[in-house]
């Protein structure tokens, strides 16, 4: 019961528009991975110190916060490629492929920001 609490309560907040502020700040994001170790702790109640909790993760079957936050960017540009969501690509994002036996023709880069703002 713990554990289905955790899924669907506490983690759609933990990861509330991660599409847009993934990878920003290392330290926010070990912050938000401490709250989902703090639980795991919590849901199996077992707070020893030599306790790993990289292995009670494994036995919940709840993967890390990061791996999931990859899927979904990647999820969402295929969305966004396949226009299935209304949002439009920039041209300028798109980097062309000019090595035939390297990657594929569909790379991007990401474009450099300096401020906490983009707009």
């Amino acid at each position: 019961v713990k554990s289905k609490c955790y899924q669907t309560l506490i983690r759609p907040m933990l990861e509330y528009a991660s599409i847009v502020w993934s990878h920003y700040l290392v330290t926010l994001i070990d912050k938000i991975e401490a709250v989902q170790r703090r639980s795991v702790r919590f849901i199996l109640n077992d707070y020893s110190r030599t306790s790993s909790v990289t292995s009670m993760m494994e036995s919940l079957n709840l993967p890390l916060l990061e791996s999931r936050r990859t899927c979904n960017r990647a999820i969402m540009m295929f969305k966004i490629l396949n226009n299935i969501v209304d949002i439009s690509i920039d041209p300028t994002v798109l980097v062309p492929n000019t090595l035939p036996t390297c990657g594929h023709n569909q790379r991007f880069r990401q474009l450099p920001v300096r401020t906490n703002s983009f707009g």
